[in-house]
């Protein structure tokens, strides 16, 4: 569940310590924007972002990450692509520098729209990285839903991308992988996801209560 900057910071407390009052069968992921110390019992913290390799400012660095007890982060988003003009370099650098301290990607893709493009645009974020041995969580989502605020694709396309993508990490050794539908998420893409065998969904701001997000958790039990 990816809070973003638009749910006021006192609403995402207040969801993450309702959140934390309940256990689930499937595993929750909330990435709030004010990181704090991962103490939490029944759910883990993801950063929204991973700063790059080299020197600089104003991003999470995977040493502060480590120090907070965080071991996720996106990488990729595709509204940071749109809205702030990520490009494909940067995306790899910042993969580059979470799998070299063992920070556990969730590498955003789906700027294509369709599956035809998933092994291209797979290849340009990552490149000449290799995955084996690495874990990794890919989300897969139709940027026209999410722009759009309804949902733009077929279970049909969503269950050709999600072949595809098993094709394409099946060429690495031992890596662990996780693969993720977002897009615009109700509770028929959840009972899409667990219909398809993939391991979740992802979550936008839209629920601002446990009950709302209960309706997209059920169907993945």
């Amino acid at each position: 569940m990816n809070f973003k900057t638009l749910m006021p910071v006192r609403e995402q407390q207040k969801m993450m310590e309702d959140v934390e009052q309940h256990t689930f069968a499937p595993d929750l992921i909330i990435s709030p924007v004010m990181l704090q110390p991962n103490h939490f019992k029944n759910f883990q913290e993801a950063s929204q972002n991973i700063t790059i390799t080299k020197r600089t400012v104003g991003e999470p660095s995977a040493d502060e990450l480590h120090y907070l007890g965080i071991k996720y982060a996106f990488v990729g988003h595709l509204e940071r692509r749109i809205q702030l003009h990520e490009g494909y370099d940067i995306i790899h650098n910042k993969l580059e520098n979470a799998l070299r301290h063992k920070i556990i990607p969730i590498i955003c893709m789906g700027s294509q729209n369709d599956e035809d493009g998933i092994e291209e645009e797979f290849n340009k974020i990552v490149g000449d990285l290799d995955l084996s041995n690495h874990e990794v969580i890919i989300s897969w989502e139709s940027i026209k839903s999410t722009l759009e605020g309804k949902r733009l694709y077929t279970d049909e396309t969503a269950e050709r991308t999600f072949k595809e993508l098993k094709k394409i990490l099946s060429k690495y050794d031992n890596v662990k992988y996780r693969l993720v539908l977002g897009g615009h998420v109700e509770p028929r893409e959840a009972e899409l996801a667990k219909k398809l065998g993939i391991d979740g969904v992802l979550i936008g701001d839209r629920f601002k209560t446990f009950d709302q997000l209960d309706t997209i958790l059920k169907p993945l039990s």
